[in-house]
C-alpha cells in the first residue's frame, strides 16, 4: 500500500517543466503537495516493498533533479535574454519608443527618454502624450504620420524636431515607425528617432558656405563688369582729356572759351575718379595710399552729397587729427556711400554728426588690430536705425532693403577699409538712429602739404612714334598731340600689324624712336605678347605701356617685363610728352 501510494504520490507531482513556467507556479505547486493529507503507514512492511518504494524514491529524486536542472537552465535563458533585450532595446544607439493608437508613449529606451527629456518611471504612471515633446510645426507632421503608419502597416518615415523641455534644445530626428497588433488586439506603434541635429547644423554650415561661395563669384562677376566698364570709360575720357589738352593749348587767348574747357575738364576728372571707383570692384582695383589731410576729405565728400538734402553737417575734427596713409579717391569713395545711407536713412530734416578723433595704442576699441595709433571718424545719423535681424546682413554683397538698391554700398566700403588695414564697425538701434565708425591707421607725424611742383615747359622732341591701339578715337588724338609736340607718328590697330610697320621702318632705316603700346587688344595682339614680338625683330625697342586698366597685375610689373614706361589711361598731354621725353634722358 505504502508503495502503491508512493508510486501514485509519484505519478502525480512529476510534471513535465517547460522553460515557459514560472518559478512562483513552481513554488505554488509544491506547497500543494505538503499541504495533502498524509497516508498512515502500514504497520508491517515487507522487505521487497520496502525495496520497491526505495526504488521509486530514487527515481523520484532522479526527476527533481532533471527538473532543477531545467529550471536553472530556463532561468539562464530567461537572464540572457534579459541582457539581450537591455542591449538591443535599452543600450540601442538611436531612441526607440512604443506607442499606442493615440499617440501615448508607452515604452522607451534610455537614449529614447533622454531625446524626450524625461524620466522613464513616468511611462508606467502617467499617460505621457509624445505631442507635447514636438515643436508646433512638427505636431502637424507627427498627427498624419501616425495614421499613416496604423493604417499601412508597412514602414513610414518623417522627419521633425523635438523639444526638450528640461534643457531647452531642439533635437532634429528622423521617425522610422511600424504598426504591430499585440495579443490583446490593439495595436501598438514601434519607433525609432535617428538623431539629424549634427547633420542639420553641417548641411546649415554646407549652405552658409555655398552662399559665401556665391556672394564672392557675384563680386567676380560685378569686378570682371565693372573692370570692363572702367577700361572701355578710361579709353573714352582718354579721348576727351586729350582733345581738351589740345583746346585749351590752341585757345590760350580766348578766355571765355578757356572756361568753358576748364569746367569741362573738372567734369572728366570726376569721371575719371568714378573709373577708379569701378575698379575697385575689379582686380586692378589696390589702393594708391598717399598721406592725406581727412578734414579736405571730408568735408569735400560730405557737403556734396547733403548739399541736396535736409540734413545739416556737424562736423567735429580734433585740432591734432593725424594724418593717414589711404588712397584719397577709396576712402572719399567710403564716406559718399555711408553718408548717402545716412541721407536715406533720414527722411525728416535732421543733422549728421561727423567727428574725427585719434586713438591712442592699446586702447580697446583697436585691440584687434595692428599696433600703433589709430584715426576714428564717426558718422553719426538721427534716422531709423537698424532692425536687429537685419544688421548681420548689412556688409553682404547685394544685400539691399532699399527699393532700386544694389546692395554694394557698404560691401564695397567693407572691402577698401579692409584694403587698408583698418576696420569699419556700425552700432544701431532701432528708431534712435546708427552710427558707423572708421578705423584707420595714423601717421604719426604732422601733416604737411606737399609743395606744388614747379610749372615744366611742354617737353617736346623729334623722332617717329609707333602708337598701337584698337581704339580709332585714341589713334587720331594720339596722332594729333604727337604731331604737336614735334614727333612723326605712325598707327596700327594691334600688336601684328604694329611689329610689320616696326620691321618696316628698320628696314627702310626710319626706326621708331618709341612704341607707345595699349595692353588689352580684344580679339588682337597687345600687351606682354606684343611686347615679345616686338623685342624679337628689336631687342633695343623702347616700348611704352598705356591701359585703361591702371593698377593691373600688367602695368605694375611692366618694368619688371621689360617696358620702358607705362601711362595709366586717361593720361595728360604732358605726362605723354613727359613719358617719351624720359626715354631719351
Amino acid at each position: 500500500m505504502v508503495c502503491g501510494a508512493a508510486a501514485k504520490a509519484s505519478r502525480h507531482t512529476v510534471i513535465p517543466v517547460s522553460p515557459l513556467r514560472t518559478f512562483e507556479a513552481l513554488r505554488r505547486l509544491a506547497e500543494k503537495i505538503l499541504q495533502a493529507p498524509k497516508v498512515k503507514a502500514p504497520k508491517s512492511v515487507t522487505r521487497a516493498a520496502l525495496t520497491h518504494a526505495l526504488e521509486e524514491l530514487r527515481i523520484h529524486g532522479a526527476e527533481l533533479e532533471i527538473q532543477n536542472e531545467e529550471l536553472g537552465q530556463s532561468r539562464r535563458q530567461a537572464e540572457e535574454l534579459q541582457r539581450r533585450y537591455f542591449r538591443h532595446f535599452d543600450l540601442a544607439p538611436v531612441g526607440m519608443i512604443r506607442l499606442d493608437e493615440n499617440g501615448i508613449v508607452l515604452e522607451a529606451n534610455i537614449l529614447g527618454a533622454q531625446m524626450l527629456g524625461i524620466d522613464r518611471i513616468r511611462f508606467h504612471s502617467t499617460k505621457v502624450a509624445f505631442a507635447v515633446y514636438l515643436t508646433r510645426d512638427s505636431q502637424t507632421i507627427f498627427q498624419p504620420h501616425l495614421k499613416s503608419a496604423l493604417g499601412s502597416g508597412e514602414m513610414e518615415s518623417c522627419e521633425i524636431c523635438l523639444r526638450n523641455k528640461t534643457g531647452g534644445r531642439e533635437t532634429f530626428v528622423q521617425m522610422q515607425s511600424i504598426a504591430s497588433r499585440g495579443s490583446e488586439g490593439a495595436t501598438d506603434l514601434f519607433a525609432t528617432l535617428t538623431d539629424l541635429t549634427d547633420h542639420r547644423r553641417a548641411e546649415v554650415q554646407r549652405l552658409e558656405i555655398e552662399h559665401k561661395l556665391a556672394e564672392r563669384q557675384k563680386l567676380e562677376n560685378i569686378g570682371t563688369l565693372a573692370g570692363g566698364i572702367a577700361h572701355d570709360l578710361n579709353n573714352i575720357l582718354q579721348v576727351i582729356d586729350s582733345s581738351l589738352d589740345i583746346a585749351k593749348e590752341k585757345a590760350t587767348s580766348e578766355a571765355s572759351l578757356l572756361k568753358h574747357i576748364s569746367r569741362a575738364r573738372q567734369a572728366a576728372d570726376r569721371a575719371t575718379n568714378l573709373s577708379r571707383r569701378l575698379l575697385t570692384f575689379s582686380k586692378g582695383g589696390s589702393p594708391v595710399k598717399q598721406i592725406v589731410n581727412l578734414r579736405q576729405i571730408l568735408e569735400s565728400s560730405i557737403e556734396f552729397w547733403l548739399s541736396s538734402s535736409k540734413l545739416r553737417l556737424e562736423l567735429s575734427v580734433a585740432p591734432d587729427l593725424l594724418p593717414v596713409f589711404v588712397d584719397p579717391v577709396q576712402f572719399a569713395q567710403v564716406i559718399e556711400n555711408v553718408v548717402i545711407n545716412a541721407r536715406e536713412a533720414t527722411s525728416h530734416r535732421g543733422k549728421l554728426f561727423v567727428r574725427a578723433t585719434n586713438v591712442l595704442p592699446g586702447t580697446a576699441e583697436v585691440a584687434d588690430l595692428s599696433d600703433g595709433p589709430y584715426v576714428k571718424i564717426e558718422i553719426e545719423d538721427e534716422g531709423g536705425g537698424i532692425p536687429e535681424y537685419l544688421r548681420e546682413r548689412i556688409f553682404e554683397i547685394c544685400f539691399t532693403t532699399k527699393a532700386g538698391g544694389s546692395g554694394i554700398g557698404l560691401a564695397t566700403a567693407k572691402s577698401i577699409m579692409d584694403q587698408h588695414g583698418g576696420r569699419i564697425a556700425v552700432k544701431s538701434v532701432a528708431g534712435q538712429g546708427t552710427t558707423v565708425s572708421l578705423f584707420l591707421a595714423a601717421v604719426a607725424r604732422s601733416f604737411k602739404p606737399a609743395a606744388p611742383p614747379p610749372a615744366k615747359v611742354l617737353a617736346k622732341g623729334t623722332g617717329r612714334i609707333l602708337v598701337i591701339d584698337d581704339e580709332e578715337m585714341i589713334l587720331d588724338v594720339t596722332r594729333s598731340i604727337l604731331q604737336d609736340l614735334g614727333y612723326g607718328c605712325v598707327v596700327a590697330k594691334d600688336g601684328i600689324d604694329g611689329c610689320a610697320a616696326y620691321k618696316l621702318a628698320m628696314a627702310e632705316g626710319k626706326p621708331f624712336a618709341a612704341v607707345l603700346l595699349d595692353a588689352t587688344i580684344p580679339g588682337g595682339l597687345g600687351g606682354e605678347p606684343a611686347l615679345k614680338r616686338l623685342l624679337e625683330v628689336d631687342p633695343l625697342a623702347r616700348v611704352i605701356l598705356f591701359s585703361g586698366y591702371a593698377d593691373s597685375d600688367l602695368m605694375i610689373k611692366a618694368e619688371e617685363l621689360g617696358f620702358h614706361g607705362r601711362l595709366a589711361k586717361p593720361f595728360t598731354v604732358r605726362q605723354l610728352a613727359a613719358a617719351i621725353h624720359e626715354l631719351h634722358s
